[in-house]
């Protein structure tokens, strides 16, 4: 070997030299398939001169197996005539069955039954070995070359093949609905399914029919808009359009666009994307609008929507502007903190930040003072609503005037507390009362020196210590006292009866169940239990001198249920009223509505009452009721 610097050698000398290696076939792999060895070793020896990497195959058979073992291989060198076994042909087609790899016949034969067996077979040339070097070279970079632009051109096909494809998959699978349209005569030549679904017809029934027709309204500009796609002044029209269709109308964005293939004629992709709920959501939300600004602008009370970054007026309807004596102009040009006293700005600023960092839309910002245009100060309760308006975060404001509300509670908050100050004046004057008698009772029993004398104020003055002992128990002071409602019970019903020993005999059955209850409810409670077992008492056992009353008091299902029954002749039907009219049984029902409950007479005698209300439901009326009832109730006992 002669080695020689590559820019000196001089270009006529060359083919002296066996070191021209074109830079792009370095390190290629061949497979060589010859049976002579000796032609094999020659072979091989030159193209691992000229750079090529070798692997040698002596039969048709090896040169199978080889070539399933080495996916490396570049180019097959085959013989046509391997002695005994498979030909090179045979060889050459099995492998190009498994594998697409260039194959070039290399043989000694130039026969023609030698060359037409080549025949049929992907092949990338036929090289006698007796070509020489050069020939032989020349014939492996024209077969590498060949392979090269057929592979390209197969990837070309693949790609069109694959384009097509998706093309056709992208078209008939859509969600919007595309058709091609003749560009001469306008009408459908092919449709997706979404098109066909859109006017409720096959792609049959489309054929050879202009898309306008469907159009229920004609555009005399749509030629014009074809011209300019036609002429490359537009890339696409855009324009919504409404359809007749065998199912209705239909409203959709049509979109049409223009396209030249190069081996056809040209035509128009026309797409309908079918909007129909989305125009009708807008048609509805366009009729909301306007009964919304109907509503806000005729709603009585004052209203405003503001900005709740800036807080400046955006809105105000004409209830605010007669209610405050501003003009719409002077609204919409003022903060809503202008309407505010000076001392309620620091807290309407940090309120309003607050509901920022919340998440419900509806809040209800609680009571503030406005300040009028007059300089009056009024009290109003607030509602807000967080909206977009005119593309701002704003917030619409209900605003209630309660200012005459609050005057009149406290009105009534003053004449409940005189009437507080008259019923506890009362029960004090009850007490003394009550007292006194006791008072005098044991005077005269002290004083009488007969026996049969003293007996009967003895007995008075015990039923006057009873009527004592039922008046405090009434007092929700005692109440207070209890754990629960059946110790209650037991303690006021036992009252009841030793306040009325006078009248008959009572047995006293109890059933009462423990149940937790707050002191002003169980009060209300005391004083329906006293009320039914006097009326019981009063009115069961006329001309008996003994009886049963049964007091059950149990909680069902979150309700409280509360029976009374004797087994005396009954409640005396009223002649104005019927059963129950009277005054007594005429509270009850009262009290059992303040607890969300009812009364109702049971039994054919109407000898059974049961209440029933709610465990947790708050009383209607609060504080001074109690001492009302408490004090009423112990009157009505002290009566008796």
């Amino acid at each position: 070997h002669i080695l020689v610097p590559w820019t000196k050698i001089n270009l006529h000398v060359t083919h002296l030299f066996y070191m021209t290696v074109e830079p792009d076939l370095q390190g290629r792999v061949l497979m060589l398939v010859e049976d002579d060895p000796d032609m094999a070793v020659l072979q091989q020896r030159m193209l691992q001169k000229n750079g090529y990497r070798v692997i040698h195959a002596s039969s048709g058979e090896e040169a199978v197996r080889l070539a399933a073992e080495h996916p490396e291989l570049d180019l097959i060198l085959m013989d046509i005539d391997l002695g005994p076994g498979m030909l090179g042909t045979d060889a050459a087609q099995a492998i190009l069955e498994s594998r697409d790899v260039p194959i070039t016949f290399l043989s000694s034969h130039t026969d023609r039954a030698t060359v037409e067996k080549t025949q049929g077979i992907t092949s990338y040339g036929y090289i006698l070995k007796t070509s020489g070097e050069a020939v032989i070279l020349a014939s492996i970079r024209m077969s590498f070359r060949l392979f090269e632009s057929r592979m390209n051109e197969k990837e070309k096909a693949r790609v069109v093949q694959e384009n097509e494809q998706r093309f056709r998959s992208i078209f008939d699978q859509a969600g919007a609905g595309v058709a091609l349209v003749d560009v001469t005569s306008g009408k459908i030549f092919r449709a997706n399914i979404a098109f066909c679904n859109l006017l409720a017809i096959s792609e049959p029934e489309l054929q050879n029919r202009r898309y306008e027709e469907f159009h229920a309204e004609q555009d005399h500009s749509d030629a014009n808009r074809k011209e300019l796609l036609l002429s490359g002044e537009a890339a696409d029209q855009t324009s919504e359009r409404k359809l007749n269709t065998l199912e209705g109308e239909r409203w959709v964005r049509e979109t049409i666009t223009a396209t030249w293939p190069e081996q056809s004629n040209a035509y128009f992709i026309v797409i309908w994307q079918d909007i129909t709920e989305q125009h009708r959501a807008q048609a509805e939300l366009l009729d909301s609008e306007r009964r919304y600004r109907r509503l806000f602008e005729g709603n009585p009370m004052p209203m405003w929507v503001f900005d709740r970054e800036t807080l400046q007026f955006m809105a105000v309807n004409d209830a605010a502007i007669d209610h405050y004596g501003y003009s719409r102009d002077e609204f919409l040009a003022m903060d809503i903190s202008q309407i505010r006293p000076d001392g309620d700005k620091e807290r309407l600023l940090g309120i309003l930040t607050a509901e920022e960092n919340r998440s419900d839309l509806i809040n209800r910002s609680g009571v503030w003072r406005h300040k009028r245009k007059d300089g009056s100060v009024i009290w109003v309760e607030v509602t807000g609503h967080k909206l977009e308006f005119r593309g701002r975060p704003a917030k619409m404001i209900l605003a209630l005037d309660i200012t005459e509300r609050l005057e009149a509670q406290k009105e009534l908050e003053r004449n409940l507390s005189e009437k507080d100050f008259l019923l506890q004046e009362s029960s004090r004057r009850i007490r003394r009362n009550i007292t006194a008698l006791e008072t005098v009772l044991r005077f005269k029993i002290q004083s009488v020196p007969e026996d049969s004398a003293r007996i009967p104020l003895a007995e008075t003055l015990q039923r006057l210590a009873g009527i004592r002992a039922l008046y405090n128990c009434l007092l929700l002071s005692h109440v207070q006292e209890h754990e629960n409602a059946g110790s209650y019970l037991k303690e006021l019903s036992d009252l009841v009866v030793s306040a009325n020993l006078h009248r008959a005999r009572i047995q006293l059955v109890q059933r009462l169940s423990p149940i937790a209850m707050e002191p002003s409810r169980l009060l209300t409670l005391g004083v329906i239990t006293n009320e039914l077992m006097s009326n019981a008492i009063q009115h069961a056992f006329i001309n008996q001198t003994e009886g049963t009353i049964n007091v059950e008091l149990l909680e069902q299902s979150g309700k409280v249920i509360l029976i009374v029954k004797d087994d005396g002749r009954g409640i005396p039907e009223n002649p104005g009223g019927g059963i129950g009219a009277g005054t007594g049984l005429s509270m009850v029902r009262m009290l059992a509505q303040n607890l969300n409950g009812s009364c109702e007479f049971k039994g054919e005698r109407r000898n059974r009452v049961e209440l029933e209300f709610p465990l947790h439901s708050p009383s209607l009326v609060p504080g001074i009721m109690d001492v009302v009832r408490s004090n009423r109730t112990s009157a009505r006992a002290t009566a008796r």
